[in-house]
C-alpha cells in the first residue's frame, strides 16, 4: 500500500500572506495603443516560491516586462512569472506594457490575473 500526501489547496491562511495588486496607467486606450500595467507583489517571508500570471484579452499582446516573464503563451495570452527562493520570496514589482492591436472592437476588456505560491501551509491560490 502506497501513501501519498498532497497539501490541499486554500483561498488564504491566517499565518500566510499573499497579495497581489496591479494598476494600469490608464483605463483607456485605443486601437494600436498601450499600457503600462504595474503588479505589486506582496508576501510573507515563509512564501518559498510563488507563480504570477495575468491572462490577457485577445488582440491584446504583451511587449516588454521587467523581470523577464517566464512563460509566455501569445496564442490564449498567458504571462506568467516565477520566483523561488529558499529562503523566502522577496516582495516584487513587475512592470510590463501590453500592445493592443488594432484589429480589434471598441469595447471594455478584462485582465484577468491569479496566482499560486508554496508555503509550509501548502499550496495557497488567489485571482484578481
Amino acid at each position: 500500500m502506497f501513501l501519498f500526501y498532497l497539501p490541499s489547496s486554500t483561498v488564504g491562511s491566517e499565518s500566510t500572506n499573499v497579495d497581489v495588486v496591479r494598476s494600469v496607467d490608464t483605463g483607456e486606450a485605443a486601437p494600436g495603443g498601450r499600457l503600462n500595467v504595474s503588479l505589486s507583489v506582496s508576501v510573507s517571508k515563509d512564501i518559498n516560491a510563488i507563480i504570477v500570471t495575468e491572462e490577457l484579452p485577445l488582440g491584446f499582446n504583451i511587449g516588454t516586462s521587467w523581470p523577464f516573464f517566464s512563460k509566455h503563451d501569445p496564442v490564449v495570452g498567458n504571462v506568467s512569472w516565477l520566483f523561488y527562493k529558499r529562503t523566502g520570496v522577496d516582495n516584487v514589482t513587475i512592470t510590463y506594457t501590453v500592445n493592443i492591436s488594432t484589429d480589434i472592437s471598441e469595447g471594455v476588456y478584462h485582465i484577468n490575473g491569479s496566482w499560486s505560491a508554496l508555503g509550509p501551509q501548502g499550496i495557497l491560490r488567489g485571482e484578481s
